[in-house]
Order: C-alpha cells, then sequence, then structure tokens
C-alpha cells in the first residue's frame, strides 16, 4: 500500500509509433529496444518511453544523434539529462534538450 509520500509513474507510448510500419525499419526497432534496455532501470524508464514517444517523428539525422547518446555509457547520460553534469559539445543538439524536456507522466498523492 503506497503511503502519500509515493509518486505513481505512468509511462505513455506514442499511440502510432507500431501503426506506422514505413517507421518501424530495422534501425528504429533497435533502437528502441536498446532504449528500453540500457542498464540502469531510470534510464530504461526514460530513454524507453522517450525512444516510443518521438522516434517515429525523428528525421534521419536525428535519428543518428539518438543512436549517437545510446553509444554513450548510463551515468554520464543520467547526468546529462538531469543537468547534473554539462553536456559535451558533441552532444548539445535538438535531441538531447528534447530529452532534458521530456517528462514521463506521474502524479503524486
Amino acid at each position: 500500500m503506497a503511503d502519500s509520500t509515493t509518486a505513481k509513474l505512468y509511462i505513455l507510448r506514442h499511440p502510432d509509433i507500431e501503426a506506422m510500419p514505413e517507421r518501424m525499419t530495422p534501425l528504429i526497432k533497435r533502437l528502441r529496444y536498446r532504449a528500453h534496455h540500457m542498464g540502469t532501470q531510470e534510464n530504461d524508464l526514460l530513454f524507453g518511453a522517450f525512444a516510443d514517444r518521438h522516434l517515429g517523428d525523428f528525421d534521419e539525422a536525428q535519428i543518428a544523434r539518438f543512436q549517437a547518446l545510446l553509444e554513450e555509457n548510463d551515468p554520464n547520460l543520467f547526468d546529462w539529462v538531469t543537468g547534473r553534469k554539462p553536456v559535451p559539445a558533441r552532444h548539445d543538439h535538438d535531441v538531447l534538450q528534447l530529452l532534458r524536456s521530456f517528462r514521463l507522466v506521474g502524479e503524486t498523492s
């Protein structure tokens, strides 16, 4: 039973990502899988939900930038997204900014 300080976390999937077969290329499928299986639960939740929501809307350049982010280690990614550490210039781009503004839908009771 949750007490009043426990937050509920809801993860919304992009409603159309799987309904767009032309966007479900092998690369998109691999990136979605990788985003859901990053190594830490926090990044799995954040990057997985982000991929579900945004990959279907990304152009090829944004997909490449997201793929490059996934090649970084988990602690650095988490620190960059949460603002704990400065983002290196090579990753300071629109996709990371979108990740930083992305929010998992949650509610506190």
